[in-house]
């Protein structure tokens, strides 16, 4: 889970005056000169308990930020007080806002959040989400689904749901699955498409509830036993429409522990002549025994058996 207690490198403030000698051509070096200095500023911020002073420039910010015109429109005073907000994670949203960088870590990237709700900057928010989605993979998973509970972004939900729910039984011997809060659980054991059965999700919920016992889980035991909940995967094979020649064989595999069902295979191309045969042969891994099934394929048509 992202700690809160991570030290965050502190910011140099910069109150010079722009350079004379330095030449400024565009209108991103024009806000990156002014980001957090003297010139023109016709707004200050004092922010932390320390009232540490910030520059600002009422246009810029007002035109980037809808909190920002709301709040000029009526607060004509020169200073504003910020005491409540980190000074180094208040620079960083007006970085954002002066020429639209911002240096996400996992050391801040909670109370950028926290900052960001509370000035109704949608598009620090939408940095964030992307953030923390990138900092996802199949070793943090779970701690990433339980972090969200903070967040709740839906994006990092169903993913972090598409990797658990791909191979559940990767995850629930670990230390951090026991860790996990009752919706996260209730996510993972009643998402529509997760692979095992009924009585498998009974006996994961069994296993977090060793650790958990003083949480009641009844209901969950009821949605799992009566919704009807997909515990299979499509897996649809297409090969691509082409004028050389079809290979003779199409080969794939299926790398699971448990039951796939395989519910299609889809075929289309162009034969020369009207009507061609096409044999299906399937091949079970432990008993290696054939099933052959044969089709026809007529020209032009698209088909799924």
């Amino acid at each position: 889970m992202e700690s809160s207690e991570t030290s965050v490198p502190k910011l140099e403030i910069a109150t010079d005056p722009i350079p004379s000698s330095v030449q400024i051509k565009t209108e991103t070096d024009r806000r990156k000169f002014l980001f957090n200095n003297q010139f023109m500023s016709d707004v200050i911020f004092l922010a932390g308990p320390d009232k540490q002073r910030i520059y600002g420039h009422k246009p810029i910010l007002l035109s980037a930020s809808d909190y920002f015109f709301q709040l000029f429109q009526n607060y004509t005073a020169n200073e504003l007080p910020v005491e409540d907000s980190d000074p180094n994670i208040f620079l960083e949203l007006l970085r954002f806002l002066y020429y639209g960088k911002i240096e996400l870590t996992a050391g801040n990237v909670r109370e950028i959040y926290i900052e960001s709700k509370k000035f109704s900057m949608e598009k620090i928010l939408e940095a964030v989400e992307n953030f923390l989605n990138q900092t996802i993979d199949s070793k943090n998973v779970l701690c990433k689904l339980m972090d969200n509970r903070f967040y709740e972004f839906k994006s990092i939900e169903q993913k972090c749901l598409r990797i658990i729910c791909d191979d559940p039984f990767s995850y629930i011997n670990q230390e951090d699955f026991t860790r996990l809060d009752r919706k996260s659980l209730g996510l993972i054991v009643t998402a529509k498409t997760i692979c095992c059965s009924n009585d498998q999700l009974l006996g994961i919920l069994d296993t977090w509830q060793k650790t958990n016992n003083e949480e009641n889980v009844s209901d969950l035991r009821l949605d799992i036993s009566s919704k009807s909940i997909v515990t299979w995967k499509k897996l649809l094979f297409f090969g691509a429409f082409s004028s050389n020649p079809i290979s003779e064989s199409l080969r794939f595999t299926v790398n699971k522990k448990f039951g796939v069902k395989i519910t299609g295979i889809g075929l289309y191309y162009q034969p020369i002549d009207e009507i061609m045969k096409v044999h299906v042969f399937m091949t079970c891994h432990k008993t290696c025994v054939p099933i052959h099934v044969p089709i026809k394929i007529f020209v032009n048509q698209e088909y799924t058996f």
